[in-house]
């Protein structure tokens, strides 16, 4: 074999292996990272929810689970701090519920400025009948339960957390949403950042990226 060509096969082979390596270091670091973005939600969603239980307070909690009645203006005192609290943590809502005769009922909700110019902020009781098989299962759980799923308001990322209430043993539900639309724009992030690096690292042509 001329001597040319075989330089130019040590060359295409030294490539291909930088190209094979270099894929797998992004596929690798992508994978990585995006694990971790998802722990991070996973970790902001469960710290949202278990922090409903505290705004709303054991007063409001046991009087929901025993069948008082509550006010209109206890309720809406409660979804103001939900929802201020949301907006703190931009996480799109957090709530409570109760399941009665079968059906998942709203014990409390936060709401959005859309939600109030649409007339669609969830009032005391309300019947959520976009219930899941993964948002029933969670009232006989032990343990946080995530699921992603869509409904009136949106499609979101979202984790109930069960409660056992002490004095009568109702069980009851906190939970929290992300839009998937949110988890959506960090992963979007992510790929510009790994562009970013790329290009930055090799010098190689924006255009590169596009075919």
């Amino acid at each position: 074999m001329p001597e040319g060509r075989v330089k130019v096969s040590w060359i295409v082979a030294g490539f291909s292996l930088f190209l094979i390596s270099l894929l797998t270091y992004v596929y690798y670091t992508y994978q990585t990272t995006r694990a971790e973005i998802m722990q991070s939600v996973d970790n902001r969603l469960l710290n949202a929810a278990a922090s409903v239980k505290h705004i709303l307070g054991e007063d409001y909690l046991s009087a929901v689970n025993q069948g008082d009645n509550i006010s209109f203006s206890y309720y809406q005192n409660k979804s103001k701090q939900l929802s201020e609290f949301a907006q703190a943590l931009d996480i799109a809502y957090v709530y409570s519920m109760i399941l009665k005769d079968g059906k998942v009922l709203f014990s409390s909700s936060s709401y959005t400025q859309d939600d109030q110019n649409n007339g669609k902020v969830t009032q005391f009781l309300d019947l959520y009948p976009e219930a899941t098989d993964a948002n029933l299962s969670a009232f006989y759980s032990t343990e946080p339960v995530f699921e992603i799923s869509s409904d009136q308001w949106g499609h979101f990322k979202t984790i109930f957390i069960p409660y056992v209430d002490p004095n009568n043993g109702n069980t009851y539900l906190t939970g929290a949403d992300i839009t998937i639309y949110n988890l959506k724009k960090a992963y979007r992030r992510l790929l510009q950042w790994l562009a970013s690096s790329f290009l930055s690292r090799y010098s190689l042509p924006p255009y590169t990226f596009i075919y």
